[in-house]
């Protein structure tokens, strides 16, 4: 109903992957960011490491990687896995989030990976018309609609013509005029 189906679809998407990726309060459709939810799924593991959890993955990590060095100090090297390079550059991307052994996105000053996410996608303002767009009272075809009309993506003639250039007059279907 946003987007095309199959590789080669012809027509243009009405709303933008990065808005459908929003929370509803921010006029999104609440569909969770992937790129952004596995950056927050990989700062769990850098929480463990920064906060020398007791497991066998992170005293392995500090035995063959750390070697005694800090974790926030320790520079990439190019001769390192892949993943331990994703891992530090996670860490480069979430170390604002983290302040002396505490994560500041949460008031229990632990980190969850829901956590991680909300900080990634950032404090926006909320919309007060997302509660009526999103009430439970309204159909959810009748919610799509009234979405897409506040978000000016409704098809209707005036922006079918603006997108396309293919009405060749804008003719009002309510008076024909």
């Amino acid at each position: 109903f946003l987007w095309s189906q199959g590789t080669n679809y012809q027509k243009t998407p009405q709303v933008a992957w990065d808005t459908i990726c929003k929370p509803k309060a921010q006029w999104g459709l609440g569909m969770k960011n992937c790129h952004l939810w596995n950056i927050a799924t990989i700062g769990k593991h850098v929480w463990f490491l920064a906060e020398r959890k007791q497991s066998l993955w992170v005293k392995w990590i500090h035995e063959i990687y750390l070697k005694g060095a800090k974790f926030w100090k320790m520079q990439n090297s190019p001769n390192s896995s892949w993943y331990w390079r994703k891992i530090l550059q996670v860490r480069d991307k979430m170390a604002e989030g983290y302040s002396q052994g505490q994560w500041e996105g949460t008031k229990s000053k632990q980190y969850s990976i829901t956590s991680g996410y909300k900080w990634l996608m950032g404090h926006k303002h909320k919309f007060s018309m997302a509660e009526i767009v999103w009430s439970r009272y309204n159909i959810p075809r009748h919610s799509i609609c009234l979405w897409k009309l506040c978000l000016r993506k409704l098809p209707t003639c005036d922006y079918i013509m603006k997108w396309t250039q293919q009405l060749q007059t804008p003719m009002c279907l309510l008076c024909c005029e």
